[in-house]
């Protein structure tokens, strides 16, 4: 078998019990997440959709991204929402410790977060998370969980050359295949689902400590991260008053110089 290709059968044998339970691969598609949506009633869940090459992709506030066909790895899981419980785990939180402490298992590669759904390697991003519910009866019924990782990439636009980055460089040779990564990732996302998994993201955060500024309601801030909450949510103080941003409506902006986005 091409060590590169994808392959279902091969990723079902690394993946251990009660995890996923239905795994569907395409060639080509618009996105995992709308591969996830289209499935919603016909997939015995937790279901992973992946695709070796996608044509519409989008990140946290429908920012597109940049992929390359059979160089990375993108993928969708549908999950089943737990009523049951009195908070409902923090997925981008979640995703994120699972996909660090895959990489480390499987590469001497040390990867970070930043706060909340992006992972660095040596500076550079190598990989978004979004999470995105799905209501059915004016309640959480399902959560989809979209992770994008550039896994071995030949190039990048100019535009984003001096910020985006991927886990090898061409020139590496002994690194596991995309299959054991998506494996492995899952593995760590059921295990650590279990676990204290906002403690182990704060072991990996950049973020935490450093002086940082977003926007927010239209005025800038900027001020010292000082904690992520059991919520996933960063506790900033900006010097008058110490502020919460929640992931759903917040982009860091700056991280001790470190430009992440424009500030109007």
């Amino acid at each position: 078998m091409d060590k590169d290709k994808l392959d279902i059968v091969e990723i079902r044998k690394l993946l251990h019990e009660d995890t996923i339970q239905s795994i569907v691969l395409e060639e080509e598609t618009s996105s995992t997440m709308d591969m996830a949506k289209n499935e919603l009633e016909n997939s015995l869940l937790p279901a992973l959709f992946i695709a070796n090459s996608q044509t519409k992709t989008r990140g946290r506030f429908h920012r597109e991204y940049f992929t390359i066909e059979g160089q990375g790895i993108y993928m969708s899981a549908l999950l089943a929402a737990q009523q049951n419980s009195a908070h409902l785990p923090q997925h981008t939180i979640l995703a994120a410790v699972a996909l660090v402490k895959a990489i480390e298992k499987l590469t001497d590669k040390k990867p970070v977060i930043k706060w909340v759904n992006d992972i660095y390697l040596d500076g550079k991003k190598i990989c978004g998370i979004l999470a995105e519910g799905i209501n059915s009866n004016q309640r959480l019924s399902h959560v989809i969980l979209g992770i994008g990782v550039n896994f071995q990439f030949a190039h990048f636009p100019d535009d984003i050359s001096q910020k985006a980055g991927s886990l090898f460089k061409m020139n590496e040779v002994e690194i596991p295949n995309r299959n054991q990564l998506i494996a492995e990732i899952w593995n760590e996302f059921f295990y650590w689902l279990q676990h204290d998994y906002v403690a182990e993201y704060k072991k990996y955060s950049f973020v935490l400590g450093k002086e940082v500024a977003f926007e927010k309601e239209g005025k800038v801030y900027r001020g010292k991260a000082l904690e992520i909450n059991q919520q996933g949510e960063l506790i900033v103080d900006v010097g008058d008053e110490i502020l919460t941003l929640f992931s759903g409506e917040i982009s860091l902006a700056e991280i001790d110089g470190r430009i992440f986005r424009k500030l109007n």
